[in-house]
């Protein structure tokens, strides 16, 4: 995304919603995200304001989305993270809103994912962090499958955690990315997800 194109989407989001954006923090082949701060939010009362920089914005550009495979995982995250509600261990969404070219995800900033915190570590894990990292991925799909859910791409770039407390190396575990979920009642209707990370028989 250019700098004219990414300043202009700041000034029309800051506008419309409130936001105040900050710098660009991923970008990948649909979309940017973006480092945020909240001071008001619609008007259903949800969300009044998000401190500092705990929230992020994702901005998804809709010519990158007209594949109808890729609009239905846009819509299936904005349904399953709302559905699922506030739970520790998956990353929060506060909104989502549109305009004529653009979608926007308003959701909980952490610090990295997990595949990217194995890279930065440089030593192996400690049981006690192994421990804290499986139990948060349980308690998520847990959640998940009390509530109907069938996440369906469960891999580390798909868990983030979010900044670590003074004397750890390891912050909360957060389950994200939503757009290949299901509905339990649906899990025959065919599958989904990253191919690496599937098992053999449905590959």
């Amino acid at each position: 995304m250019s700098n004219n194109a990414a300043a202009e989407i700041l000034e029309r989001v800051g506008a419309v919603s409130g936001l105040f954006v900050g710098r660009s923090i991923a970008a990948g082949s649909h979309g940017t995200v973006f480092t945020c701060c909240v001071t008001r939010l619609g008007k259903d009362g949800r969300l009044r304001y998000v401190s500092g920089t705990g929230a992020a914005l994702k901005v998804v550009r809709k010519d990158h989305i007209r594949n109808h495979s890729l609009r239905k995982e846009i819509r299936r995250e904005v349904e399953f993270m709302r559905d699922l509600g506030t739970h520790p261990n998956i990353v929060r969404m506060f909104s989502s809103f549109e305009d004529s070219r653009h979608v926007y995800l308003l959701e909980e900033r952490c610090q990295m994912d997990l595949f990217s915190w194995t890279r930065h570590l440089k030593r192996p894990a400690t049981p006690t962090e192994v421990s804290k990292i499986v139990a948060g991925i349980a308690s998520a799909l847990s959640h998940c499958h009390e509530n109907g859910v069938i996440h369906g791409d469960v891999k580390l770039e798909n868990v983030l955690m979010t900044p670590p407390p003074a004397g750890s190396a390891l912050g909360d575990i957060k389950l994200t990315d939503f757009g290949w979920a299901i509905r339990e009642e649906a899990a025959d209707a065919g599958t989904g997800g990253t191919p690496e990370y599937s098992s053999p028989e449905v590959v």
